[in-house]
């Protein structure tokens, strides 16, 4: 798995009137993203906010991704990546959100330490 951390430029918008002397010094965003590599190509670069791995009923189990950002290469000034081992793995236990509190709306995966 790798961990990525990207400085890149975004547009900028403003609310409400700005003069002509303002809107000529409004500037685009340095914004920051990190997450988790889903993939890269010659044009984009995709991050992911959360990831899991769980068996479907078939004994495949698909690598999952939440919440991905799509980033275009050309607006990246800065891109840092680490590869790191995973501990989601596939055997692990799945709970229900029964099994943790009324809290969660949605099945949670949480691996028992």
């Amino acid at each position: 798995m790798r961990l990525v951390y990207i400085e890149w430029v975004d547009a900028s918008s403003t609310r409400g009137p700005l003069s002509r002397k303002e809107g000529e010094e409004y500037e685009p965003l340095l914004v920051s993203t990190g997450g988790i590599m889903v993939n890269e190509d010659g044009e984009v670069v995709r991050v992911a906010q959360d990831y899991w791995a769980r068996p479907d009923a078939d004994g495949t189990v698909p690598e999952t991704f939440r919440d991905i950002s799509v980033i275009p290469k050309v607006l990246v000034k800065r891109m840092e990546v680490i590869e790191i081992e995973s501990s989601a793995r596939a055997d692990e236990h799945v709970w229900s959100a029964s099994e943790i509190g009324p809290t969660l709306s949605y099945p949670a995966r949480h691996r028992k330490l």
